[in-house]
């Protein structure tokens, strides 16, 4: 029997995510003992997330996903991949080590590499609208900038996040800018819509972009980002 890989996932609402069964297939197809558990703090409104992580490192785990609304958190307590992007603060990776946390993002890799794989090498994404700046929508927005988008306009709810991301973003070089508050005009004028918000999971049901922009939009590309 090989050693037993302890792995989890921390979020809210996980009661419907499949990271389990996937990554415990993954370890049997590669002759590997891995179990996952679902970390699920939906009901720990004052969690201290520190404490949760070295619960875990405690109790043997080797590494856990980071998923909403804990990516942020997490990006502050690691030591984080020297290959990631400075403008990024969150992690979706976290890898239990002697005395450190090591934190990387496949969010921001997955995304540049899907992005690529489907719309071929010489793609330019033009101008994108995305909405969400928490975890996910700062991922994807240095992966945005990687892609060498031409102007990038982020919306969020909480004009404080938006805020936080801008700033980096801009000492990288990146075209980017705060939406107006008419989303209908902003979508008109994108190539690409994004939705890097919680809006649209099954505990969250919805659409967050107006109904009347996505009639009239001029875009190439629409994804929905929740992980």
């Amino acid at each position: 029997m090989s050693e037993h890989i302890k792995l989890g996932l921390f979020g809210h609402n996980l009661s419907k995510s499949r990271a389990k069964s996937l990554h415990e297939l993954l370890g049997k197809l590669n002759g590997l003992n891995v179990t996952y558990e679902n970390l699920d703090l939906k009901d720990n409104s004052n969690v201290d997330f520190a404490a949760e992580l070295k619960k875990c490192k405690e109790q043997g785990f080797k590494a856990v996903n980071i998923t909403y609304p804990f990516k942020q958190v997490a990006y502050k307590l690691a030591k984080i991949d020297q290959a990631l992007p400075k403008s990024l603060n969150a992690i979706n990776t976290l890898l239990f080590e002697n005395e450190n946390y090591f934190g990387t993002n496949t969010d921001f890799t997955g995304y540049y590499k899907a992005t690529l794989d489907h719309f071929g090498k010489d793609f330019k994404p033009g101008k994108v609208l995305l909405l969400g700046a928490g975890g996910v929508g700062t991922s994807i927005a240095s992966a945005l900038y990687k892609l060498n988008v031409e102007e990038l306009v982020i919306f969020d709810i909480d004009e404080t996040k938006v805020a936080a991301i801008l700033e980096p973003l801009k000492a990288t070089g990146c075209n980017v800018r705060h939406a107006d508050k008419n989303l209908i005009s902003e979508m008109k004028k994108a190539n690409g819509l994004i939705n890097a918000t919680p809006v649209g999971i099954h505990f969250n049901p919805g659409n967050p972009f107006p109904k009347e922009g996505l009639l009239i939009s001029s875009g190439r590309f629409v994804c929905h980002l929740y992980a």
